[in-house]
Protein backbone atom coordinates (compact mmCIF):
# COMPACT_ATOMS: atom_id res chain seq x y z
CA UNK A 1 0.00 0.00 0.00
CA UNK A 2 1.51 2.98 -1.06
CA UNK A 3 2.53 5.43 2.34
CA UNK A 4 1.05 8.69 0.56
CA UNK A 5 -2.77 6.72 -0.62
CA UNK A 6 -5.80 7.39 2.44
CA UNK A 7 -7.69 4.44 3.68
CA UNK A 8 -10.30 3.63 1.54
CA UNK A 9 -13.95 3.63 3.98
CA UNK A 10 -16.07 0.18 2.30
CA UNK A 11 -19.03 1.38 0.81
CA UNK A 12 -21.49 -0.53 3.46
CA UNK A 13 -19.87 2.40 5.91
CA UNK A 14 -19.86 5.86 4.00
CA UNK A 15 -23.39 7.65 5.71
CA UNK A 16 -26.03 8.31 2.95
CA UNK A 17 -26.04 11.42 4.66
CA UNK A 18 -21.96 11.97 3.26
CA UNK A 19 -23.75 13.48 -0.15
CA UNK A 20 -27.09 13.62 0.66
CA UNK A 21 -27.64 17.41 -0.02
CA UNK A 22 -25.06 18.22 -2.50
CA UNK A 23 -24.05 15.29 -5.24
CA UNK A 24 -20.69 16.47 -5.85
CA UNK A 25 -18.86 14.46 -2.95
CA UNK A 26 -20.40 10.99 -4.49
CA UNK A 27 -19.99 11.69 -8.14
CA UNK A 28 -16.12 12.54 -7.17
CA UNK A 29 -16.04 9.58 -4.94
CA UNK A 30 -17.77 7.47 -7.91
CA UNK A 31 -15.07 8.73 -10.42
CA UNK A 32 -12.08 7.82 -7.95
CA UNK A 33 -13.04 4.46 -7.81
CA UNK A 34 -13.24 4.17 -11.41
CA UNK A 35 -9.94 5.90 -12.02
CA UNK A 36 -8.53 2.86 -9.61
CA UNK A 37 -10.35 0.58 -11.90
CA UNK A 38 -13.07 -0.67 -8.77
CA UNK A 39 -16.17 -0.36 -10.97
CA UNK A 40 -17.89 -2.83 -8.20
CA UNK A 41 -17.19 -0.17 -6.00
CA UNK A 42 -18.15 3.05 -8.07
CA UNK A 43 -21.65 1.34 -8.40
CA UNK A 44 -22.26 1.09 -4.64
CA UNK A 45 -21.78 4.32 -4.04
CA UNK A 46 -24.02 5.23 -7.33
CA UNK A 47 -26.66 2.72 -5.83
CA UNK A 48 -26.61 4.11 -2.11
CA UNK A 49 -26.92 7.76 -3.59
CA UNK A 50 -30.04 6.27 -5.32
CA UNK A 51 -31.46 4.01 -2.72
CA UNK A 52 -31.09 7.46 -0.21
CA UNK A 53 -32.66 9.69 -2.35
CA UNK A 54 -29.67 11.84 -2.82
CA UNK A 55 -29.96 13.98 -6.57
CA UNK A 56 -28.13 11.84 -8.94
CA UNK A 57 -27.09 14.03 -11.95
CA UNK A 58 -25.22 13.33 -15.30
CA UNK A 59 -21.95 13.58 -13.40
CA UNK A 60 -22.61 11.15 -11.24
CA UNK A 61 -24.11 8.91 -13.66
CA UNK A 62 -20.98 9.92 -15.89
CA UNK A 63 -18.85 8.50 -13.59
CA UNK A 64 -20.64 5.05 -13.15
CA UNK A 65 -20.52 4.82 -17.19
CA UNK A 66 -16.79 5.51 -17.23
CA UNK A 67 -16.02 3.13 -13.97
CA UNK A 68 -17.85 0.60 -16.07
CA UNK A 69 -16.06 1.60 -19.03
CA UNK A 70 -11.98 1.12 -17.41
CA UNK A 71 -13.77 -2.03 -15.71
CA UNK A 72 -14.69 -3.48 -19.16
CA UNK A 73 -18.29 -3.88 -18.29
CA UNK A 74 -19.71 -3.05 -21.10
CA UNK A 75 -23.37 -4.31 -20.46
CA UNK A 76 -23.37 -2.27 -16.93
CA UNK A 77 -22.34 1.21 -18.85
CA UNK A 78 -25.35 0.09 -20.88
CA UNK A 79 -27.25 -0.45 -18.33
CA UNK A 80 -26.58 2.82 -16.65
CA UNK A 81 -26.85 4.66 -19.89
CA UNK A 82 -30.60 2.99 -20.00
CA UNK A 83 -31.14 4.35 -16.25
CA UNK A 84 -30.23 7.37 -17.09
CA UNK A 85 -33.32 8.10 -19.37
CA UNK A 86 -35.67 5.90 -16.71
CA UNK A 87 -34.66 8.60 -13.94
CA UNK A 88 -35.19 11.49 -16.35
CA UNK A 89 -31.38 12.30 -16.46
CA UNK A 90 -30.23 13.64 -19.73
CA UNK A 91 -26.95 11.31 -21.31
CA UNK A 92 -24.33 14.65 -22.32
CA UNK A 93 -21.46 13.55 -24.65
CA UNK A 94 -19.57 12.55 -22.01
CA UNK A 95 -21.80 9.87 -20.95
CA UNK A 96 -21.91 9.12 -24.42
CA UNK A 97 -18.56 8.75 -24.94
CA UNK A 98 -18.08 6.40 -21.61
CA UNK A 99 -20.55 3.94 -23.01
CA UNK A 100 -19.01 3.85 -26.60
CA UNK A 101 -15.56 3.04 -25.38
CA UNK A 102 -16.79 0.55 -23.20
CA UNK A 103 -18.03 -1.25 -25.99
CA UNK A 104 -15.20 -0.94 -28.09
CA UNK A 105 -13.09 -2.52 -25.22
CA UNK A 106 -15.89 -4.99 -25.42
CA UNK A 107 -15.47 -5.85 -29.27
CA UNK A 108 -18.87 -4.76 -29.35
CA UNK A 109 -19.11 -2.52 -32.08
CA UNK A 110 -22.86 -2.92 -33.08
CA UNK A 111 -24.46 -1.05 -29.57
CA UNK A 112 -21.27 1.55 -30.01
CA UNK A 113 -23.07 2.13 -33.73
CA UNK A 114 -26.65 2.58 -31.86
CA UNK A 115 -25.17 4.84 -29.17
CA UNK A 116 -23.70 7.19 -31.70
CA UNK A 117 -26.32 7.20 -33.67
CA UNK A 118 -28.49 8.04 -30.53
CA UNK A 119 -26.11 10.76 -29.82
CA UNK A 120 -26.43 12.58 -32.63
CA UNK A 121 -29.72 12.39 -32.39
CA UNK A 122 -30.19 13.81 -28.91
CA UNK A 123 -27.61 16.76 -29.45
CA UNK A 124 -29.51 17.46 -33.11
CA UNK A 125 -27.31 16.95 -35.55
CA UNK A 126 -27.03 16.58 -39.48
CA UNK A 127 -27.72 12.86 -38.79
CA UNK A 128 -31.61 14.08 -37.15
CA UNK A 129 -31.88 16.60 -39.90
CA UNK A 130 -31.15 14.24 -42.83
CA UNK A 131 -34.52 12.72 -42.65
CA UNK A 132 -36.09 15.04 -42.97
Amino acid sequence: MDRGAAPVAPVHRIPPTTCKSKPRPGHATIRAFGKATQWQQALSVLRVMVLAKVVVNVFSYSAGISACEKGKQWQLALGLLSEMCEATVEPDIFSYSAGISACEKGERWQPALALLIEQALAAGSWAAQRDV
